[in-house]
């Protein structure tokens, strides 16, 4: 509604520090003001300011000279809103802009493409539920030992911004730990050591690391509370998971972790994924889950890495439809290729 009242001059005195009309204050007083009207500026049923329009002698304003002033005051309300509609735009736009700098970013901190070795087969597959996001996965050679490569699979706590920052942190120490050429459980707990100390926030990760000897196809790995990668053998129904005992990283300085090893021989087939893939939920929030994971693998096990990797990524989002992405997916897929016959 219109408030409309008069008054006299205001002197000094009459002005208290809490005052609820401090703009009453001195410039009112030194130009003789003696009359103000107050319309408020409404929006969406909420106010966003005051119309105040002042007089020099006292007088009430009449019907006409109302619905001027609650005019005028609409119109206010909504050129308001517009300049910070505007101004959330942009600042929103700008947002994006940074969003989309901080992916290429992490993106770049992936590798470019999967090895080329030969006897072997990887394919690769990431997927951010947001612009930025908390898994990444490694390939990399280690110092001074040919013919044997790292592998990691990583997955932070959080999504968005601050799972992303800490995965760039993650994923820097861990490769430089790995690549000195420390044992897999040593690596992994150095690595820990040091994004306790370096890391702020509370935020935490799972790991898997392996170092692969493509010539013999020994497998030594650690496992840092990570999903069990699956291992299927050439002409085998059953899975075996790739476990080992050990805790998350990040969230106590020293940790313990066990250390096992496979030997992969040719038509073996390794899948290594974060909990993206399995905990992918469709419309009805079911999850697509280990068993179906496992059927989609089975399904191709004959077949190269990049079809494997095809396979399950296609059956993941037909199991999703619609349905928006709720956590980062990461997957990758290694395959010892059949000896020639």
């Amino acid at each position: 509604g219109l408030v409309m009242h008069t008054q006299q001059p205001l002197q000094e005195h009459d002005i208290q520090q809490d005052d609820p009309t401090p703009w009453m204050c001195d410039w009112v007083q030194s130009e003789g003001f003696r009359g103000h009207a107050v319309a408020p500026l409404i929006t969406d049923g909420r106010s966003v300011g005051v119309l105040v329009v002042t007089t020099r002698e006292p007088r009430l304003l009449d019907e006409g000279g109302m619905r001027s002033l609650l005019l005028m005051a609409n119109q206010a309300a909504i050129a308001i809103e517009k300049a910070r509609l505007h101004q959330e735009e942009v600042k929103g736009q700008t947002l994006e802009k940074e969003l989309e700098v901080g992916r290429q970013i992490q993106l770049s901190l992936l590798p470019e493409a999967p090895p080329q070795v030969p006897g072997w087969e990887f394919a690769a597959y990431y997927q951010a539920a947001h612009q930025v996001g908390g898994d990444f996965y490694d390939f990399f050679d280690l110092h001074g030992e040919p013919h044997r490569l790292g592998l990691v699979i990583a997955d932070v706590t959080g999504k968005g911004v601050p799972a992303a920052l800490f995965m760039a942190l993650s994923r820097t120490v861990i490769r430089t730990t790995a690549r000195n050429g420390p044992s897999p459980s040593v690596a992994l707990m150095r690595a820990n050591s040091l994004i306790v100390e370096e890391s702020q926030g509370e935020l935490f990760l799972t790991a898997f690391y392996a170092m692969l000897d493509t010539h013999s196809g020994r497998l030594v790995y650690a496992n840092a509370g990570h999903n069990r990668p699956l291992w299927l053998q050439a002409g085998a129904e059953q899975f075996q998971e790739l476990g080992a005992g050990g805790t998350l990283m990040g969230a106590f300085a020293e940790i313990e972790l066990e250390e096992r090893e496979i030997d992969a021989a040719p038509g073996d087939l390794l899948v290594f994924y974060t909990d993206g893939v399995t905990e992918a939920m469709d419309a009805d929030n079911k999850m697509f889950g280990e068993k179906r994971l496992r059927a989609a693998i089975a399904a191709q096990a004959g077949a190269s890495a990049e079809k494997v990797l095809e396979a399950v990524v296609g059956r993941v989002w037909a199991f999703c439809g619609d349905v928006p992405q709720s956590d980062d997916m990461t997957l990758f897929v290694v395959r010892r290729c059949p000896s020639a016959t």
